[in-house]
């Protein structure tokens, strides 16, 4: 059974999205959008139904700045001292002309979303069938880089028994041999070798980050020889940080915006494919009773909100993809309605969502509100094993990278900013299990 001080569960790469997003995202760093400067006080536009609470890190960034990370267009960095619901008020640490910091792109820089660390774990005991100095290289390394990263607290153990024993531990980064980890690979549809330069030897002492499941997290192992294998690890601590921040995310206040939306996942049960529409036509479908859904892979399955309060509510639902991705689903970009009493919402509108191979949970965070906000700056990319596609981190500054893309809309400030117990959260899962045997799922038209 898995401990509450370890994360939720395990998490196998995988893309259960991309017939709904394909496409969809820009490569350019999403951002915070700044509304007010006086000195080295700073208001902006995101506060706690975003994540963002007292104490969290917030960089700056020139306005024509592409990718906020590291020390390049960075004008400085500051301190949020008071979060409300839509908006937060940050102390900066250095002198910034008032000019450049009015059209600047602030970014959160703290892994968990809050002032506190990300708990990791290591063994420091050499595993017998490393040699030494390969050891010695990566624990280094992997020390130094966890140390100087806001935001992670880097715990150590003589061994894994007594590892389990530190209380609050987030993940661990642990050995394995290739050959158990290609073993459990394979039973889970996924290549063993991926991002790695060459297929190791089954006896070869591979490293991968793990949580109480003892089970490799995003289905990711790194070679300690591998140039940028602490790098990998420490992407996928960053990207499995604001996930569980997300998971956590709730009002344990009275808020009537607790109850405000009901979701529920609607099987798709009927559908057809035109050669003009870029996924399928759902001709029919039936609502799936419960919050943690179990789906055979190939079937497919929309989620379908309802106001069911009295007052009109603005609506986000993120996605939590197995592979560490956040993805953004509703509102569509460019509407800012809310959505009035009794209204419903299927998502996605013209397509539906195929549960795909490998197996996992994905998660479905809904986030209610009685004002418009906009969360896109928490998309975040898949993790990477390997980091092919990507130059390694630059880490000097300590502020480490986002990993995040997509786009930011102004939001709306002319109103005054509601209570902050205008807000509610829920939460639906859909758990995708391997199709033994092969088999159609939905009628084709």
């Amino acid at each position: 059974q898995i401990e509450p001080v370890w994360g939720t569960r395990p998490q196998v790469e995988g893309d259960v999205f991309r017939a709904v997003l394909g496409g969809s995202t820009t490569r350019q760093d999403p951002s915070i959008a700044i509304k007010s400067v006086s000195g080295r006080a700073v208001t902006i536009k995101a506060g706690t139904t975003a994540g963002v609470n007292r104490n969290g890190i917030i960089a700056f960034y020139d306005n024509e700045a592409k990718e906020l990370s590291g020390s390049k267009h960075l004008l400085g960095q500051g301190t949020v001292t008071e979060a409300r619901a839509y908006e937060a008020d940050v102390a900066l640490a250095n002198d910034v002309p008032q000019a450049a910091l009015e059209k600047a792109q602030a970014v959160l820089i703290t892994p968990g979303f809050s002032s506190a660390p990300v708990a990791v774990g290591f063994v420091t005991a050499r595993d017998p069938r490393l040699a030494e100095p390969a050891f010695k290289r990566f624990k280094d390394e992997l020390s130094a880089k966890m140390m100087e990263t806001t935001g992670i607290s880097f715990v150590t153990a003589p061994s894994e028994n007594a590892l389990k024993k530190q209380a609050g531990l987030d993940a661990a980064v642990v050995s394995w041999t290739f050959g158990a980890f290609e073993n459990w690979a394979k039973g889970r549809g996924l290549d063993p070798a991926k991002g790695l330069k060459a297929s190791p030897k089954s006896d070869e002492v591979v490293y991968i980050l793990t949580d109480r499941s003892d089970q490799p997290l995003y289905g990711m192992c790194v070679l300690p020889s591998d140039p940028n294998a602490v790098d990998t690890i420490l992407d996928a601590v960053r990207k499995r940080a604001r996930q569980q921040s997300l998971l956590r995310l709730s009002n344990d206040t009275e808020s009537p915006m607790n109850g405000a939306v009901e979701a529920t996942i609607w099987k798709v049960t009927e559908y057809e494919r035109k050669p003009d529409h870029p996924g399928i036509i759902v001709k029919r479908e039936e609502p799936v009773k419960g919050t943690h859904v179990p789906f055979v892979a190939g079937e497919y399955y929309r989620l379908h909100l309802k106001n069911v309060s009295k007052e009109p509510v603005y609506v986000n639902v993120l996605a939590l993809g197995t592979s560490g991705r956040i993805v953004p689903l509703f509102p569509v970009p460019g509407e800012t309605e809310a959505m009035a009493p009794g209204h419903e919402e299927i998502i996605p509108r013209d397509d539906a969502i195929k549960a795909a191979l490998p197996v996992g949970v994905d998660t479905f965070r809904i986030i209610v509100s009685d004002k418009y906000t906009d969360l896109s700056f928490l998309r975040q990319d898949a993790v990477l094993r390997g980091l092919k596609t990507r130059a390694p981190l630059e880490d000097k500054s300590g502020l480490g990278r986002l990993f995040l893309a997509g786009t930011t809309r102004e939001l709306e400030t002319s109103a005054d900013l509601p209570p902050p117990d205008r807000w509610g959260t829920t939460m639906v899962e859909v758990e995708v299990l391997p199709q033994v045997p092969p088999r159609e799922t939905a009628t084709r038209l």
